[in-house]
């Protein structure tokens, strides 16, 4: 029964089974006897919880943006390769390595034929950058297929005094507003124009809930094995100051595992705070609680197929959290959870033993069964417990915090009424689970609300909100404040987040154009100057909506954007606000400033339809202070224009097309056509031009690297005639200077993106290392030197965009239904993860952008111009370029290309470490030249994992040479006894039934940093009567009083390399050595059994 996922699990019995189960006649009944506790019992069965037969039902669905609400289920799926990719499991790696196979190693790509290294390439460094990057801003949030993902956060349990102190510093009212994007979540202080985030999530954030008491939020996310977060964003309060000092990121207080599938698709606190309830993304919607403090599953529940899209705790009496352990009752009480959706309103009761019930509402013939979007509580007080706060001279937040007094809910039963936003725009007010009666309110689907004690606010599809107050007496609604969103200027105007502080009498509203505002809910005006939006970035109107021109100002801290919402958009880097804004005529993929930054140049087109007559290949030139249009101009062919670049110069203007053409033009000439580049049979990703203005270098996703005369538009044939070419900017990721940064294995990495910084590439920087940033389709950003062409060089990585997954397309019912993902380096249209990223400000910043997130990330680049430059003390790696060649990835390496690896790689040990170094290279090169194939394969992988290449070279085939192998000398002197029958039977088994190990004598000792540790420690709780030691692969228990050892054996064979006690005394880890693959153990010190590996 468990097994069948149309099945919901009571439990009752203890452990034994059950033996005999049968219903009563009328079926009301359900009678079960337990095998060992030989106990009866009786349950009652409640039928129903579906759809009544004689009550309406509608069957319209939702069309439109609207739509993207039915996101479900397999569309929220990841790839294996991305999977690994976000929890860096490396065990595909590892077998790739191992197998050393010619279907695991990279072939060489067809750019690779024409990246040429200069005729004096620089010496070649494998070390990581001094320089480091650290997460400062984030423009937009998640708002395509999330809702309520914008709230205020409050600090409820702090004490009196920091609460003052918090409204003080606040302006009289704590504004703190958290929200989400990509894999991070984070935390806006609107007064001093502050953020910080929380990045604990491996892949990307689906939901929040903030909790009613204390300063914690709760965040759930995507994923093949996903996890909720509980952690507070209030973390170490911040010095006062303004915006460029450095916060601290949040921390996670408790991980909830193992309890999703597929993702977390809403969670939510109870009154109390105590509980946290969560839907999972799975067939049937799991619904789980946890009492999140202990880290423990109340109850789990399989809810319906259908997709839900709201989930409450329905108020309570309850007393708060710290008042449990001392109430006369220990049962907790009973829970109860409403959740809403497609043609679902089902209350869920949960009571002891992991048991639930579901009872559906009953809407009658006032209502009708439709999509139902959001729940709410109507006549619900707050009150305050008789507990003391702690006085105000508490010295720790976070212990008064826990102490102070809990607001808990105290609701009036008998006026209290469940309301429920509609898709046709009506509001419903249940009492208990009946329908009390239905509400005009808008004029399409009503997204969200927002409830309080006096009242609530609505928002709509409509793109209006609305105020209202509630009656309790009479249990009417009555409208009290309309406001347009439109009216402050929102490019989308649907409403996806809505939250009404009763405290402050505010409004916080998101819409579908990832704009926050902040309104005032008295007569609806903006809290903000200026009446714009606390925080915008590009909308969200469709899930093939992309986003991936980004250009940096030349001189100013200043990049501009496009995407396919038709805006060009202007930002400041340094005050973290867009400066300008203007609607383009179509979408567009791409933008430029000239070298002066007085005009900008916009590619029009994508590979998506927005309407019938979209000018593919159109571009425009506008002035950057007005927008004005200072040219208009078509390029021949028919596609969307995919990159574009201004020459060193300004007199050339180059875009680059889908069709597989660059086309030139004369900006001097009035943007007259000057020639076409014609070579590249895929859309064209990238180009770059020389610092002279002379050449024109560019990629396509065919994987081609080409290279064109900037004046004639002629492919160059000989690339060695422009080898040694300055490029003024490095945004190609298929050339010498980058090929380093591609991986020598097949794992699906596709590098999507690149920028470099330094003195070559920036007039404002004098002199330091020059840095190489990349970002790939697994969302991963990571920071190089400049150039980078060995694939042996190590970076610095850095999370936070989500991974990306296969272009969406819709179906008949109007859901993206994911594809297969193309394979790496052939990506068409509709396919990016990180789609582009810029430095901006002389190196200052680095701005980086996915493609279907649509969230702009503003990074602070700390850049080390002293200590890095002195390359005297970096780890200098020099290599031959057989062996550049090799580790970039070569399908049919010849012996001699392979001997020449190891010979280097051999020499490169000599040299980083002369102590170590193999005797005779020379020996191991001509014992090595004569080993098979599959030999120097598996000793090309050993270079690859461990460098430990002077072992792995020697080891032979059993086929080899016998003038190879090495001598015997023992061997003549060898004599047969006269009689060897004496000596017994050779190939007769020993009599002996078996050997164990009994006794371990010495302690394994560890060398760490040129020190030996002892692998030794107590055991055995507070009395310590146990020694715990590792010795050999073995863990030993040793007891003093009777001389005795445990032993836990569960590493077989593998030798030991260190262990860890936990602080009670009671658990042991035990890690092995000298393994490719090694293993932790958690074991048990009193019993040596396994815990876990």
């Amino acid at each position: 029964a468990t097994a069948s996922p149309a099945c919901v699990e009571y439990r009752g019995h203890g452990g034994g089974g059950i033996s005999s189960c049968v219903f009563s006649m009328d079926d009301t009944r359900f009678f079960t006897i337990g095998q060992e506790d030989c106990c009866l019992i009786q349950w009652r069965v409640t039928q129903g919880g579906g759809v009544p037969v004689n009550e309406a039902c509608s069957e319209d669905i939702l069309v439109g943006t609207s739509a993207l609400d039915l996101k479900d289920g397999e569309e929220f799926d990841r790839y294996d390769d991305t999977s690994a990719s976000n929890i860096d499991d490396k065990t595909k790696l590892f077998f790739m390595e191992e197998r050393a196979g010619d279907e695991d190693m990279a072939t060489v790509k067809v750019w690779q034929k024409t990246a040429l290294p200069p005729s004096r390439p620089p010496p070649e460094r494998i070390d990581e950058p001094a320089s480091a990057l650290r997460l400062f801003w984030m423009y937009g949030f998640r708002a395509l297929d999330c809702k309520q993902q914008v709230r205020y956060a409050r600090p409820w349990g702090l004490p009196p005094s920091v609460v003052l102190e918090q409204a003080a510093m606040h302006g009289g009212h704590d504004n703190l507003v958290v929200f989400f994007g990509g894999a991070v979540s984070a935390v806006l202080d609107a007064s001093n124009n502050s953020m910080t985030f929380h990045r604990d999530h491996s892949d990307e954030v689906t939901c929040i809930a903030v909790h009613p008491t204390r300063s914690l939020c709760a965040t759930g996310q995507q994923g093949k094995h996903p996890y909720i977060c509980v952690w507070d964003y209030r973390g170490t309060l911040a010095a006062k100051g303004g915006k460029g000092v450095p916060r601290a990121t949040k921390e996670t207080l408790v991980t909830l595992h193992g309890s999703h599938r597929t993702g977390v698709r809403n969670v939510c606190f109870s009154d109390c705070g105590k509980y946290l309830a969560s839907l999972s993304l799975d067939e049937w919607h799991t619904l789980v609680v946890h009492d999140w403090e202990n880290s423990h599953v109340v109850c789990t529940r399989r809810i319906c197929r259908e997709t839900p899209f709201d989930l409450a705790f329905v108020p309570q009496s309850l007393p708060p959290p710290s008042d449990f352990a001392s109430s006369d009752h220990i049962d907790p009480p009973k829970l109860e959870v409403v959740m809403v959706g497609v043609n679902t309103i089902k209350f869920i009761t949960i009571t002891e033993g992991h048991n639930s019930s579901s009872k559906s509402a009953t809407l009658g013939s006032d209502g009708i069964w439709q999509t139902f979007l959001c729940v709410g509580f109507l006549g619900v007080e707050p009150w305050t417990s008789n507990s003391q706060p702690p006085s105000s001279s508490s010295s720790s937040v976070s212990s008064a915090s826990s102490s102070v007094a809990s607001p808990v809910y105290k609701p009036r039963l008998s006026a209290m009424r469940t309301v429920v936003g509609c898709q046709d725009g009506c509001l419903y007010l249940l009492a208990g689970t009946k329908l009390n009666k239905a509400i005009s309110a808008h004029s399409g689907p009503v997204n969200v609300i927002s409830c309080h004690a006096e009242g609530m606010a609505s928002g709509g599809h409509d793109g209006l909100v609305k105020v209202w107050k509630y009656a309790d007496k009479t249990g009417l609604l009555t409208c009290t404040l309309v406001v347009d969103v439109a009216h402050y200027g929102s490019v989308l105007p649907v409403i996806r987040s809505l939250q009404f502080d009763c405290n402050t009498n505010r409004l916080l509203v998101a819409t579908l154009a990832a704009e926050i505002f902040e309104l005032s809910a008295r007569d609806g005006a903006s809290t903000v100057v200026g009446g714009g939006p606390l925080l915008q970035g590009h909308a969200h109107s469709d899930a093939l909506t992309e986003v991936h021109g980004i250009s940096a100002h030349p001189t100013l801290p200043r990049f501009a954007t496009t995407a396919d919402d038709a805006t060009l958009r202007i930002w400041d880097a340094d005050t973290s606000s867009v400066l300008a804004m203007t609607a383009l005529e179509a979408p567009s993929r791409c933008c430029c400033f000239d070298p002066r930054g007085e005009k900008i140049c916009v590619g029009l087109g994508s590979p998506i339809k927005k309407k019938a007559k979209q000018p593919d290949g159109k571009f425009v030139v506008l002035g950057v202070g007005d927008f004005g249009i200072l040219f208009e101009g078509v390029t021949q062919g028919q596609r969307y224009l995919t990159d574009a670049k201004w020459s060193p110069s300004g007199s050339v203007v180059a875009f680059a097309s889908a069709d597989s053409k660059i086309y030139l033009f004369n900006a001097d000439d009035g943007f007259a056509l000057k020639a076409s580049c014609v070579a590249h049979d895929a859309p064209i990703r990238s180009m770059d031009f020389s610092a002279n203005s002379a050449y024109l270098l560019s990629n396509c996703s065919g994987g081609a690297l080409n290279f064109f005369d900037a004046d004639t538009g002629h492919l160059i044939s000989e690339p060695t005639r422009i080898r040694d070419q300055k490029w003024v900017t490095c945004t190609s990721t298929m050339q010498w200077a980058t090929g380093g940064c591609w991986p020598p294995q097949r794992d699906g990495t596709d590098v999507t993106c690149c920028d470099a910084i330094g003195p070559q590439f920036s007039p404002g920087i004098a002199s330091g290392p020059s840095i190489l940033a990349t970002g790939d389709n697994f969302g991963r950003l990571k920071l190089f030197r400049y150039p980078c062409d060995s694939s042996l060089a190590h970076h610095k990585l850095y999370r936070a965009h989500g991974s990306a997954g296969p272009p969406p397309c819709y179906s008949k019912g109007k859901v993206p239904r994911p594809q297969p993902a193309p394979p790496p380096c052939t990506q068409g249209e509709g396919w990016a993860g990180l789609s582009n990223i810029k430095w901006v400000g002389q190196g200052k910043w680095l701005v980086s952008v996915a493609a279907r997130e649509k969230v702009i990330f503003q990074w602070l680049h700390e850049y080390d111009v002293d200590g890095d430059d002195d390359a005297s003390q970096a780890t200098k790696y020099h290599c031959d370029p057989e062996e550049r060649v090799a580790a970039l990835g070569v399908e049919d390496a010849e012996n001699e290309v392979l001997d020449g690896m190891i010979a280097s790689q051999s020499s490169a040990l000599a040299s980083l470490n002369p102590d170590n170094a193999p005797k005779s290279s020379k020996k191991h090169s001509s014992s090595a030249s004569t080993h098979s194939k599959k030999s120097k394969k598996h000793a090309a992988s050993s270079t690859l994992s461990s460098m430990s290449v002077g072992t792995a070279g020697q080891e032979g085939d059993s086929d080899d040479d016998d003038e190879d192998r090495p001598q015997r000398p023992w061997l003549s002197a060898l004599v047969e006894p006269s009689d060897p029958g004496a000596f017994g039977n050779p190939l007769a088994l020993p009599n002996i039934s078996a050997v164990s190990m009994e006794r371990s004598f010495g302690v394994g000792v560890t060398v760490a940093g040129g020190s030996k540790q002892a692998n030794i420690g107590y055991s055995g709780g507070k009395e310590g009567n146990l020694a715990v030691w590792a010795s050999a692969s073995y863990g030993v228990v040793y007891e003093k009083k009777s001389h005795s050892q445990g032993l836990y054996r569960g590493h077989g064979g593998a030798s030991l390399g260190c262990i860890s006690i936990s602080p009670n005394g009671r658990y042991v880890a035990t890690g092995e050595a000298n393994k490719d693959r090694p293993l932790i153990k958690l074991w048990d010190a009193a019993c040596c059994r396994e815990l876990a590996t």
